[in-house]
């Protein structure tokens, strides 16, 4: 028992099982008061080591997400009282959303976390506070992050309503990233936005956003330049999304994990490195070139919503529904009658969309409405991604509708014109003008 305590300097991971070995030495030699002292310490300096290695991750994932909470909610609040009536709107709607899908969210990531804590032998599964200080072996060789992703990937009709946020992530990061730079929200500013969102709740942070950037509607600056790393961005999360409900299972250690990362860290690099900039010239051209990758995404969402729904309805007739009604009953019910997991995140898309159909709306009323009524049908990532490619359609201007001319006009100095003499009075003839 005392080598075991003296163990216990080593990793919280390892002196949990030397632990373990020092209570049955213990239990031989209870009478022996030294060896119960010794395995008493061994016990408190294990707890200890277990308790400082799960606490500080979880102590910087809250302090990191209240900071940049605290930057969102102050740009918010000021955006809001300097946009007169439309920011006094934004703030109106926009924070009933945000609050009520971080209660409804993260509640069920609580129950997560007590139904894990149960199962681990943690505790009795009262509180998240029990994984704080588990020593139990099972708990330490546990990978929370990705089994929580597991939860809302493994099954077909969780993953119908899962993609559907993945997919928006791409769309909306894309339209925070190009959208603050046109009106000037600073870069930490958006880079809080997109913590916010991952730490939080994607329900969280975009009702906010919207509000936020129609409260600066007068500060549009126009056309900007998407480069290639916001592109590259997104084309590398798609993948990673792609394989996620293909790798879970198979490699689950490695290219699904790596897959996770890749989602939650590479959409925020623009905001660090490569932002948008203001289009000086070529406006058309940088506003086309946008447009057609929004369309990209919009059609990249469509076939995944339409491939994952297509196996969601068959799997349903092979195990004997046959009536549309149930099918469509199911399809909706489902997921949030799934694990906890796949409940926060059903929820989290549905607060999501309603957020940007009401921001649609407020924008643009007819083609918004339109939009947010084919939304049940298309997906959210589908409709809000058309919806940003139509409006950066809508902003060629008359005189640039073609890109090569206007082009070649912003590159040629134009000439003046050759001096002519003034013309000479005409003369008046007798009987003629």
């Amino acid at each position: 028992a005392v080598e075991a305590g003296a163990g216990a300097e080593a990793t919280a991971r390892e002196a949990a099982t030397l632990l373990a070995q020092a209570y049955a030495q213990v239990a031989e030699l209870a009478a022996d008061p030294a060896a119960t002292t010794h395995a008493t310490a061994a016990f408190e300096e294990v707890k200890k080591l277990s308790t400082n290695e799960v606490t500080a991750p979880v102590v910087i994932y809250f302090a990191v997400l209240g900071v940049a909470l605290f930057f969102v909610l102050s740009a918010w609040f000021f955006a809001g009282l300097r946009g007169g009536v439309r920011g006094l709107l934004g703030m109106t709607w926009s924070l009933p959303i945000a609050g009520s899908a971080l209660y409804v969210c993260w509640r069920a990531i609580f129950k997560f976390m007590m139904e894990v804590s149960s199962a681990k032998k943690c505790g009795p599964g009262k509180s998240p506070a029990e994984l704080l200080g588990c020593t139990s072996s099972s708990w330490q060789k546990f990978d929370v992050f990705v089994q929580a992703y597991v939860d809302v990937t493994s099954s077909t009709l969780g993953w119908l309503s899962s993609s559907q946020l993945l997919m928006f992530v791409l769309v909306g990061c894309t339209f925070l990233h190009v959208e603050c730079r046109r009106r000037g929200i600073t870069r930490l500013v958006a880079l809080a936005y997109i913590v916010v969102g991952f730490l939080g709740a994607i329900s969280l942070a975009f009702p906010l956003l919207f509000a936020h950037l129609s409260a600066l509607r007068s500060y549009d600056i126009g056309a900007v330049k998407v480069n290639s790393i916001v592109m590259l961005c997104n084309v590398a999360a798609l993948v990673s999304i792609v394989l996620l409900p293909i790798t879970f299972e198979s490699h689950r250690a490695s290219v699904y994990r790596t897959a996770l990362l890749v989602v939650h860290f590479i959409l925020a690099v623009p905001a660090i490195f490569g932002r948008p900039a203001a289009a000086k010239e070529h406006k058309t051209y940088h506003r086309s070139k946008l447009a057609m990758f929004y369309g990209f995404l919009a059609g990249a969402a469509l076939l995944m919503h339409v491939n994952n729904l297509s196996k969601a309805v068959f799997e349903l007739l092979a195990a004997g529904k046959t009536n549309p009604v149930d099918i469509v009953e199911t399809i909706i019910v489902t997921p949030f009658r799934g694990n906890y997991c796949q409940f926060s995140i059903s929820f989290d898309v549905v607060f999501t969309s309603v957020a940007t159909c009401l921001y649609m709306m407020g924008s643009r009323p007819v083609r918004g409405t339109i939009l947010a009524l084919l939304t049940p049908f298309l997906g959210i990532p589908t409709t809000f991604a058309a919806f940003l490619a139509a409006e950066e359609l809508c902003g060629i201007t008359a005189e640039e509708t073609f890109p090569g001319v206007a082009h070649k006009l912003a590159t040629v100095s134009p000439k003046a014109p050759p001096a002519t003499k003034a013309p000479k009075k005409p003369v008046k003839a007798a009987g003629k003008k």
